[in-house]
């Protein structure tokens, strides 16, 4: 009963579609259109609050930040609040109804710090089979051989060294949450990534991924903490970058990724 009468209240008091103005958390003050997508809890700063605080503990004025899989454009805006107009927060999103979303939300906060590339990022320039999931602003990017249920669509791919390649500015911070395809993301971005070797958030998606991504992160001496998801934000050092879940030592889980000649120790993360 309690529930049904909390999301009555909910839906009277932030209805979707609504521009609302978000009451706690980092992005206090920024205004969000709610949507199906994300619904009420970003207005409370409950939607991925550990995130939010390490993005708000790292990213500094004047940054470059990619957003890969940046959904409704969150993370992207705190990004861009925090870099000022010398910075840039580049999102790489396939989904149309996720650059819609993110436009029309950057737009009512006089965001323009920004640009989108409406392409996946994997480890190829191509078009490959996008899984859309029953929620349409959400999906992943899958093998032809995979049996799925959901809608499939073709989008465009991208590396981040063919980004770069054709101008992009090198990244400062990398904030990566692309369902399962962050080892071959990161496959594209060899050629680069000894360029500035940026600090990087990665959500991990299975133990295949788990492994690729670990092996490349140790090959370029990076050191992996996992953390936790909330607020009072607390780190484990990954020892072994080799061994994917269920390993308890091993790479899996929300990982933040710290170049050579790092540690844990060299940031402060206050609230």
């Amino acid at each position: 009963m309690y529930t049904s009468i909390k999301s009555g209240l909910q839906k009277i008091l932030f209805p979707l579609g609504s521009t609302q103005t978000i009451k706690w958390g980092y992005l206090k003050g920024s205004q969000l259109i709610l949507s199906e997508n994300t619904q009420w809890a970003p207005m409370f700063g409950r939607w991925e609050p550990a995130m939010q605080k390490i993005i708000f503990n790292v990213v500094r004025k004047g940054d470059v930040v990619y957003d890969l899989g940046a959904n409704f454009g969150l993370h992207g805006m705190l990004c861009a609040r925090l870099i000022g107009k010398e910075g840039l927060v580049t999102n790489f999103e396939p989904l149309p109804e996720n650059i819609n979303e993110i436009n029309r939300n950057y737009s009512i906060n006089g965001i323009t710090n920004f640009k989108n590339i409406q392409k996946a990022v994997s480890n190829r320039n191509s078009k490959l089979t996008f899984s859309v999931a029953k929620h349409a602003t959400q999906g992943k990017l899958i093998d032809n051989h995979y049996e799925d249920n959901n809608n499939l669509i073709q989008v465009d791919t991208i590396t981040l060294d063919a980004f770069i390649g054709d101008g992009g500015a090198l990244p400062s911070f990398i904030k990566m949450d692309i369902e399962g395809a962050e080892g071959d993301a990161l496959e594209g971005y060899s050629n680069n990534i000894v360029k500035t070797f940026p600090e990087m958030i990665i959500e991990l998606h299975s133990p295949e991924a788990d492994k690729k991504v670990g092996l490349f992160l140790k090959e370029y001496k990076y050191k992996a903490y996992r953390f936790n998801t909330f607020r009072s934000l607390q780190f484990e050092e990954i020892k072994d970058l080799t061994s994917p879940y269920p390993d308890k030592e091993g790479i899996w889980g929300s990982i933040f990724c710290i170049g050579p000649n790092k540690t844990i120790n060299d940031y402060s993360f206050k609230d």
